[in-house]
């Protein structure tokens, strides 16, 4: 079951920046998922307002994840629906499903930015779903419109790393290279950011660091931010509300 642990409530919305829509709120009703005979999640409640910074602690193996995954539907729940506002993912097919998932931005313990481009063209690839025809190609090659480029320098100014925009990227720290990977999902203008366990690989200071961002973006920007964690002192310090899976 998941129980709520604690809860400071909604963080009021500030436009940080127009052009970040306001994340929908999201309900889980009943939520499921079994893998074959393994329940991973099972008879999960919960709503979660716009602006809300969730951290959803656990042991190991208790279905984090999984419930993550629920939220950007690259996993379909096995009873129960999951809704982000009036849109019920389990309806979702074929460019739904891909807008969808657009509009939810993933933060992931291992960074998943290439390393031998610059800090600013890992950030551009960020605005890759905004683009089409020509200009989708144009990117692939790393050719990107004024407009997507001031985008993407908004967001590394926002995470506070406008300075090593022209480094390479393997020539940042890790906490740094978390913060570039954070604003490659701002530059998405996502709708949701999920993070799993955004802090694991990294010491205490960048850790920090990286929760302080996220913190921040939540507060700023009115952003949904549900984050996965090991360390119960960072989500009783930075989070609005904290959700413990039990089993």
């Amino acid at each position: 079951m998941l129980r709520p642990d604690n809860q400071r409530g909604s963080t009021p919305y500030r436009a940080a920046d127009a052009a970040v829509p306001v994340s929908p709120v999201i309900t889980l009703d009943g939520v499921a998922k079994r893998f074959q005979s393994t329940a991973a999640l099972s008879n999960i409640s919960v709503t979660i307002p716009p602006g809300q910074f969730v951290a959803i602690i656990g042991r190991s193996g208790a279905g984090k994840t999984t419930l993550l995954h629920c939220l950007s539907h690259t996993t379909a729940v096995t009873e129960g629906s999951v809704r982000f506002g009036a849109c019920d993912l389990v309806a979702l097919q074929g460019e739904s499903l891909r807008q969808h998932r657009a509009r939810v931005g993933m933060i992931y313990q291992q960074f998943n930015l290439v390393k031998r481009l610059r800090v600013l063209d890992n950030v551009l690839g960020g605005r890759l779903p905004h683009l089409g025809g020509a200009a989708w190609w144009l990117a692939l090659g790393r050719y990107f419109p004024a407009y997507d480029r001031d985008i993407a320098l908004r967001c590394l100014d926002h995470v506070g790393l406008l300075s090593r925009a022209w480094q390479r990227t393997d020539t940042l720290s890790g906490g740094e290279q978390q913060r570039v990977a954070i604003a490659k999902v701002l530059a998405q203008e996502p709708q949701v950011i999920l993070a799993d366990e955004p802090v694991a690989s990294l010491d205490l200071m960048n850790g920090a660091l990286v929760m302080d961002t996220l913190r921040r973006i939540a507060s700023e920007t009115g952003l949904t931010v549900i984050a996965t964690l090991h360390h119960v002192e960072y989500a009783r310090r930075y989070a609005d509300r904290v959700l413990a899976r039990l089993s």
